[in-house]
């Protein structure tokens, strides 16, 4: 009986780790997509410094050797 209570105990403190772990992982997830959605600061990013775009009236100056 003992045993069992204990392995419970156990299995209980490795659940609650997992738990905390993917709580983590969703916060993550969470403030990416408002960054991606309409408005957010990632969208923005993303086309700034991927695919190299810019807002009207901007002067872009390319480095040689910067991406």
């Amino acid at each position: 009986m003992f045993r069992d209570l204990w392995t419970a105990w156990r299995e209980e403190a490795a659940l609650k780790a997992q738990i905390a772990k993917i709580e983590k992982r969703n916060g993550t997830l969470e403030q990416e997509i408002e960054d991606l959605a309409p408005g957010g600061s990632g969208i923005e990013k993303i086309v700034r410094e991927d695919l190299g775009w810019s807002k009207k009236d901007e002067i872009v100056i390319r480095l040689p050797g910067k991406k």
